[in-house]
């Protein structure tokens, strides 16, 4: 339950398990029950989250010195790479170029993302890649999480495929629906929580890959 003052409510969430994932959605009704909007719009991918526990950063990467640490390149660094795929990824300052480009960076000046200096839309029938520096994972911590501010606009996964890789293994992609309007349609940034510890065991050295493929046609 929600209680107000002014213009403002407030409500508590009950206290939640260590390591738990708790998502939550404000829900508005009109007094005669006809009208309900939530927060989310019924889109589980928008649903406010957190992860409960005390976190401790382990490696942290902005782009305001220019990712120089970080390399971008055709395909998938391990796969076969046709010879016209070209990578778009490149740092820069945001201009909200188009109606799905960010206007300024989650944090500092500097944004890593595709076609920044040139119209904002991805390539069709491309495949391209970005890859983290090698990092270093402390096998003592009890949950490994990877965090990162995203702003993702890419067509259903039938036709254009945004994925996320821990060395060669799949960690999270755009879903795929067989409407193909399943579109992934950030228009904030979004923070991206993933899981680690169950797919990276006692620590190590790993690199993070996102990729980004498209069809021939509704590039966004």
């Amino acid at each position: 339950a929600l209680t107000r003052s002014g213009d403002t409510w407030s409500g508590e969430i009950g206290r939640q398990p260590a390591n738990a994932k708790v998502s939550y959605f404000l829900s508005v009704t009109s007094t005669d029950g006809t009208d309900v909007v939530t927060s989310h719009e019924g889109d589980p991918d928008k649903l406010w989250s957190f992860w409960v526990g005390d976190r401790e950063a382990l490696w942290c990467e902005d782009f305001e010195s220019g990712g120089t640490d970080w390399s971008v390149g055709a395909g998938t660094p391990w796969a076969p790479v046709m010879e016209a795929w070209f990578s778009q990824f490149e740092v820069a300052m945001p201009t909200g170029s188009t109606d799905w480009d960010p206007m300024t960076a989650a944090g500092g000046d500097y944004i890593l993302g595709t076609n920044l200096s040139g119209d904002g839309y991805y390539a069709a029938n491309n495949a391209q890649h970005l890859r983290s520096p090698a990092i270093v994972l402390d096998g003592d911590a009890p949950m490994l999480m990877l965090s990162y501010q995203r702003w993702l606009t890419v067509e259903d996964g039938i036709y254009d495929q945004a994925r996320l890789y821990i060395g060669e293994e799949e960690l999270w992609a755009n879903p795929a629906d067989s409407s193909g309007d399943e579109h992934t349609l950030d228009r904030e940034w979004t923070r991206h929580d993933v899981p680690l510890s169950d797919v990276v065991g006692d620590g190590g050295t790993v690199r993070f890959t996102w990729t980004l493929a498209s069809d021939g046609g509704l590039e966004y």
